[in-house]
């Protein structure tokens, strides 16, 4: 569904162009950030801000109109994280490695249907550690803004 590019503006700009869930920034990626519906509009939902997020295109794909999945070994259905509802931080963690630890299983859950621990993912996380360019630094932007908005 089509979405203004006045709204398309506020999201990036609410996210400081960085993916939600991965925590790229626009200028590390290869395509340019896209509009994500955290809940799919397959869900009856809208284009509300309020349901709308920056997410990288690989973020974007592997989400897709996924809200939970099953994880082992009880096979529980785990809902995914929300950034309008979630802290980034109560759910996962860095590793010096590159890659994503989770805190909690939601974040499990979306680490799994993102693929956010992948081994190409965690590459591109590990070179750009390397080169001091991860985390971005608009990531301590948008932490400080999760932290004032989501109460």
């Amino acid at each position: 569904m089509y979405i203004p590019s006045d709204i398309r503006s506020k999201v990036f700009e609410r996210a400081f162009h960085l993916c939600e869930y991965c925590l790229l920034h626009q200028s590390d990626l290869y395509f340019p950030l896209q509009i994500e519906h955290i809940i799919s509009q397959k869900h009856l939902t809208s284009n509300e801000l309020s349901n709308l997020a920056s997410a990288c295109y690989l973020c974007n794909r592997n989400k897709g109109s996924d809200l939970a999945t099953v994880l082992p070994p009880n096979l529980d259905v785990v809902r995914l994280y929300r950034p309008r509802t979630d802290k980034w931080v109560d759910h996962f963690e860095i590793s010096n490695e590159g890659g994503f630890v989770p805190k909690n299983k939601i974040a499990e859950a979306t680490i799994k249907v993102l693929k956010l621990n992948n081994e190409s993912r965690v590459n591109d996380r590990i070179n750009l550690i390397r080169k001091e360019l991860f985390p971005h630094s608009n990531v301590s932007k948008y932490w400080n803004f999760q932290a004032q908005t989501i109460q």
